[in-house]
């Protein structure tokens, strides 16, 4: 007995199959046996929706809808566990300030959906000139920060001049008029020399 059109019945998507065979004592499947399978399919199709939402919930709670950036609440929280662990085994972290400027002529002649597709651009380009360990938080639209694990002060502004690089050539801005690209401005503070709370890095 296959379970297949109730578990996608009412939804634009199988979400699964069940494949029913063989009773244990050998006997054939009854309209009773049948009933059941049925009630069974609609109260898992209805459980396993729940469950991919709650799933989407919380994945779209830590990042960015636009550029897949992660939250600030996430990066905080983050960078409060490395600092912990830096504070232990006498290690260094840093963290990159990156502001686009927020008054650049692009914003003005570009429409919402434009400046999205541009930002969500930019941040993978931003992504691809860091380490697979870096973390990257967006405060806002045009405000992200970097996480820089057991990363010192040298290490840190190695890392800076390496994105700005990269920003600076990239698709994004190669494909603008000069006057339209906006300004990219970059600061670094590592912990523990520039402080010792979250704050004042």
């Amino acid at each position: 007995l296959w379970i297949a059109s109730q578990l996608a019945g009412g939804f634009d998507q199988v979400l699964a199959v069940a494949r029913l065979t063989d009773k244990l004592e050998g006997a054939a499947f009854t309209d009773a046996n049948r009933a059941a399978a049925d009630k069974f399919a609609e109260i898992s199709v209805l459980a396993l929706r729940n469950a991919m939402r709650f799933l989407d919930l919380g994945t779209k709670s830590l990042r960015d809808p636009v550029t897949g950036a992660y939250s600030v609440d996430y990066f905080e929280d983050v960078v409060q566990n490395e600092i912990r662990k830096a504070k232990r085994f006498g290690r260094s972290l840093s963290v990159i300030k990156l502001e686009l400027a927020p008054d650049a002529a692009l914003w003005k002649r570009m429409s919402f959906e434009q400046v999205r597709n541009w930002l969500a651009g930019f941040v993978q380009q931003l992504t691809r000139s860091l380490r697979t360990t870096d973390l990257i938080a967006a405060e806002d639209q045009f405000h992200y920060r970097v996480l820089l694990p057991e990363t010192d002060g040298l290490g840190a502004t190695v890392l800076k001049r390496r994105v700005r690089d990269a920003l600076r050539d990239c698709a994004e801005m190669s494909a603008l008029k000069p006057e339209e690209r906006p300004e990219i401005a970059l600061s670094t503070a590592t912990f523990p020399s520039d402080g010792s709370q979250f704050e004042m890095i």
